[in-house]
């Protein structure tokens, strides 16, 4: 949806986009745990090499577009997390 919306307002604008990076579940990546540590790192590190092409040539390789759409850790993992983090916020506010 969002790539969408970006194309059109590019194209009303008479431009377009030269480069997209979306992540679903991103919000891990401003979770703490340390087993995600590594995994977090390795994303970012990707990040700032996807940041290096778009600087140096405008635009960023499929291989590093293709790394920046790997899932970060599994869906399972992700609902797990993504559970374990509402029973904790539930619980604090019935306390």
């Amino acid at each position: 949806m969002l790539k969408l919306l970006f194309r059109r307002i590019a194209r009303n604008m008479g431009s377009e986009v030269a480069a997209e990076i979306y992540r679903p579940g991103g919000a891990i990546l401003t979770s703490h745990p340390l087993i995600l540590k590594p995994l977090i790192w390795k994303y970012k590190s990707q990040l700032k090499k996807a940041g290096r092409e778009f600087a140096q040539t405008g635009r960023i390789s499929a291989e590093t577009a293709l790394e920046l759409e790997k899932p970060i850790i599994s869906d399972e993992m992700y609902i797990k997390g993504a559970n374990q983090s509402f029973d904790k916020a539930i619980s604090r506010r019935r306390s």
